[in-house]
């Protein structure tokens, strides 16, 4: 078995939703042959509901609270890649957990892309994003985008943009800058 990367114990992965977080995390994760844990299936399986259920259960600030309490839960544990969802950076508790836990990676895509991406894959709130729901899921990511790009920026211990850029090329940029 290959050693686990002894630099790095955890890395973060931020952004806005369909930035590809979650493929990248997996692929970095295999690459590194660490754990990959996404937080919003955390926050899920700890909760017993889906994340729409949540939000309609307990409104986004409830859920912003349960999803403080699992990324405490992750990052205290060993070396793990993390997939975070877009809103983690909201609250100062969790940009300031994951700058002092993770090194900190910023998935930087535009609205346009993230909203292409999205609406090529034909994903709703029904497939788990209840904050892109209504007539313009673009619209959504603009507004989105608006209030969290500066708190990615704070966040971030580095930036890769990746429109135009497959899952296995994201990984590899970040795998061999950790070298």
């Amino acid at each position: 078995m290959e050693k686990r990367s002894p630099r790095v114990r955890r890395i973060a992965l931020i952004g806005l939703p369909g930035t590809g977080k979650t493929s990248v995390g997996r692929e970095l994760a295999k690459r590194l042959d660490l754990d990959f844990t996404d937080l919003d299936q955390v926050v899920s399986s700890s909760a017993g509901l889906s994340i729409p259920q949540l939000f309609e259960r307990f409104g986004e600030a409830g859920f912003r609270r349960l999803e403080t309490r699992s990324l405490d839960h992750v990052t205290s544990e060993g070396p793990v890649v993390l997939s975070t969802g877009g809103g983690c950076v909201l609250r100062w508790r969790n940009r300031r957990m994951l700058g002092r836990r993770c090194l900190v990676i910023w998935l930087d895509l535009s609205p346009e892309a993230a909203a292409s991406r999205l609406e090529a894959e034909e994903l709703s709130a029904a497939g788990g994003r209840p904050l892109l729901t209504g007539p313009s899921i673009f619209d959504r990511l603009v507004e989105l985008d608006r209030r969290r790009r500066p708190l990615y920026r704070a966040c971030a211990d580095r930036t890769l943009a990746v429109t135009g850029r497959s899952i296995e090329e994201i990984a590899e940029e970040i795998h061999a800058a950790l070298d």
